[in-house]
């Protein structure tokens, strides 16, 4: 898959928030080719729906990697989603955390689901993204202010050729040729991060990544010279080569000693049953709040900042 990125360049080091529009499903992995071109992979922290963290495997790696996972309600999300956020103020990484304002991917159903809310509130139909959740970017701002933030990364995502709807659309061979990323870097320090501020920034961003895709889906390109990536192609093709070998390669031993050996599979069974029952009193990232929060002898609430 050819990866084109156009704009501002990517810090590797560099701690920020992704903004991004939700495309098709399979967004959040392509980006990972975008970080690991630019940036970092083992620093991105992706705010999800709280439904995948239950997925055997993948979701386990995913509440072991501290990805923030929501039920969409404000209500119910606020307390979690803030501890987590102060959880990394406090450890003072410089992590990239990428958020879809949109809530869902663009989809016919999500479509007219964000043209009823424009109805509503008389704004304008959009034909390639959704109007964006505010509330959510505007308390992630205000909080990871405090950390080692530095910067807000406004991310245009396209594909010209062959849209991955899920990952049952690229398992049946519809991959994408080219995945095209736009990027514009926003300092912190030059943002108003007031909350009604923060939440009219993101709108206004939405109107303009409207206008920039529209014009991509019609030429085809965005308006920008292309980056070079800073790890070369070459060392990318390399390092996705040892990957597929170790991991295929770690799955055939695994499955081989399941037939093999009794005690892989009660290890196999007790792993699982661990993870089960970490997922289902909140997870592993709520073992490592907890922990976090008796060694700084912090009750378990959250902090208002």
């Amino acid at each position: 898959m050819k990866v084109v990125v156009t704009g501002d360049r990517l810090a590797w080091n560099e701690g920020c928030v992704i903004v991004m529009n939700h495309r098709t499903q399979m967004d959040w992995i392509l980006l990972w080719n975008l970080l690991a071109r630019f940036g970092d992979v083992r620093r991105c922290k992706i705010i999800l729906k709280n439904s995948l963290r239950r997925f055997p495997g993948p979701g386990w790696a995913m509440q072991q990697c501290m990805f923030l996972f929501l039920a969409r309600n404000w209500q119910k999300d606020r307390h979690h989603f803030n501890s987590m956020l102060n959880y990394f103020v406090e450890t003072n990484s410089p992590i990239q955390i990428l958020l879809f304002p949109e809530g869902t991917d663009f989809c016919e159903r999500s479509k007219k689901r964000s043209d009823d809310y424009a109805k509503q509130r008389d704004l304008p139909n959009y034909d390639y993204v959704l109007h964006p959740r505010t509330k959510g970017f505007s308390e992630l701002v205000k909080i990871m202010q405090h950390g080692n933030i530095k910067s807000v990364i406004d991310v245009s995502i396209a594909y010209p050729v062959n849209i991955p709807w899920g990952a049952r659309s690229i398992l049946l061979g519809n991959f994408p040729e080219q995945v095209h990323f736009d990027m514009k870097r926003y300092p912190i320090d030059e943002m108003l991060t007031d909350g009604e501020s923060l939440e009219e920034w993101c709108r206004q961003r939405w109107e303009k990544k409207e206008e920039n895709l529209r014009a991509f889906y019609e030429t085809g390109k965005f308006d920008k010279p292309e980056i070079k990536s800073v790890v070369p192609e070459k060392e990318m093709w390399r390092k996705m080569a040892i990957c597929l070998i170790l991991w295929a390669a770690l799955a055939i031993t695994s499955v081989f000693l399941v037939f093999l050996s009794s005690l892989w599979c009660w290890f196999c069974v007790l792993g699982s049953a661990i993870y089960m029952g970490l997922t289902l009193f909140g997870g592993v990232e709520k073992s490592v709040l907890d922990a976090h929060n008796r060694m700084y002898q912090r009750p378990q609430q959250h902090r208002e900042t």
